[in-house]
């Protein structure tokens, strides 16, 4: 029988996640590892995530089901629903070289259900070991869980992975606290790797405040929170626009849209000042209006993960630890809020501050998430190599005891 040789062989990597959901960070992480991925012409992306229309229809890659598309969920079926669940993890990744769970937050549980992804990830990552296929997890956030459950799941799926690395040493503090006892290298967020748009020249100085559809943090009382979320918004465009900045008010997901548009029409009927709400598809369309602003306010993480790799400095009025943690690695940690209990005049006071001052030079710091993530490319790429025909033994692959 013919050799055949190694360039015409194809490594399928199976990226895994919540993709396809309108989630823009999700997409960008997404869109990241894609880029580093199609650097070798002998890798075929295969994204396992649900929405494989949507999927296919952003990012022009192949896409399979993450869960049995036909199986039960809830009531007296869901259980035969999850071993289906597990049935379709092993022929997915048998159909794989190896699989990657590209960035984003999704080894954070505070409000996740253990049935639901913390038992498709463990799925994915015991048929991995099983059939001897790398699973990495790159740069991903990590928090704490809020069911026991979720959490020896998580660390079940971290401990059996060939290689982890986190996007930030809360993260790395949170694994521990799960249980996790492996080396953890923190590597920042996979879209620090994108490039930057272009700053357009700019007039008048620019704030974007980044809205969120908030209604509350677990609470009974969401039409409420959401109320009571919009009026200290409003107020906080109002003042920032009465300096004399132009302010656009911006989602930093689909379901955001409704309420960026009521804040800014609330706003700009109350006082003076050039207020808009621009709609935003993706992260590519937050980045595009952010380049070239002075000051982002905004309560997404991954919108503030656009500004500070743009150099525009950031106030953060978000919903977890992760947004504290972004900024304090940017030397902004003391331009922190909460979403469920800003003062807006708090928040006002330190844009209109930061419109005054020179923005905080990002330079070194983004220097340093770039030889970070180029390390971490050169290690997946050795990860799969070692999944050629004729690789040498000893590889990355082998030595994790995860080789085919």
């Amino acid at each position: 029988m013919r050799e055949v040789p190694v360039r015409e062989v194809k490594v399928h990597v199976g990226l895994l996640g919540e993709f396809g959901v309108h989630n823009f960070g999700n997409e960008a992480s997404l869109a990241a590892m894609l880029g580093v991925l199609r650097a070798d012409d002998r890798v075929v992306p295969v994204v396992v995530a649900d929405r494989c229309e949507a999927v296919t229809a952003e990012h022009g890659v192949a896409a399979v089901p993450l869960h049995h598309p036909g199986a039960r969920r809830g009531g007296a079926g869901g259980l035969l629903g999850k071993l289906a669940d597990a049935r379709r993890a092993w022929r997915t990744v048998g159909d794989l070289d190896a699989v990657v769970v590209p960035g984003t937050g999704i080894f954070e549980g505070l409000a996740i259900a253990p049935g639901g992804i913390p038992l498709t990830l463990f799925w994915y990552a015991l048929a991995a070991r099983l059939r001897r296929r790398p699973f990495l997890a790159l740069s991903v956030g990590v928090d704490a869980a809020f069911h026991p459950v979720t959490a020896r799941l998580f660390r079940w799926t971290l401990s059996a992975a060939t290689l982890v690395t986190v996007r930030d040493d809360g993260s790395a503090r949170a694994a521990r606290r799960l249980g996790v006892r492996r080396p953890l290298d923190v590597v920042p967020d996979l879209v620090l790797g994108l490039p930057a748009p272009g700053a357009p020249r700019r007039e008048r100085p620019r704030v974007v405040v980044g809205v969120i559809d908030y209604r509350g943090l677990g609470t009974a009382e969401g039409e409420a929170d959401r109320a009571a979320y919009v009026a200290r918004m409003v107020r906080v465009v109002q003042r920032v626009a009465a300096s004399g900045a132009d302010v656009v008010v911006l989602g930093g997901a689909l379901p955001d849209a409704p309420t960026a548009r009521e804040v800014a029409a609330r706003a700009a009927s109350a006082g003076p000042g050039n207020v808009e709400a621009v709609e935003a598809g993706s992260l590519a369309d937050v980045a595009r209006e952010t380049a070239g602003s002075r000051v982002v306010a905004a309560a997404r993480y991954h919108h503030l993960v656009t500004a500070l790799r743009l150099g525009v400095p950031a106030v953060s009025l978000g919903y977890g630890a992760k947004q504290g943690r972004l900024l304090e690695q940017f030397g902004q940690g003391d331009q922190v809020h909460t979403v469920d209990g800003f003062d807006p005049d708090e928040v006002a006071d330190q844009v209109l501050a930061l419109l005054r001052e020179p923005a905080p030079d990002t330079r070194p710091v983004l220097a340093d998430a770039a030889r970070r993530l180029a390390a971490q490319e050169e290690r997946l790429r050795d990860v799969l190599a070692s999944t050629l025909p004729g690789a040498a033994a000893g590889s990355p692959h082998e030595k994790s005891g995860a080789a085919r």
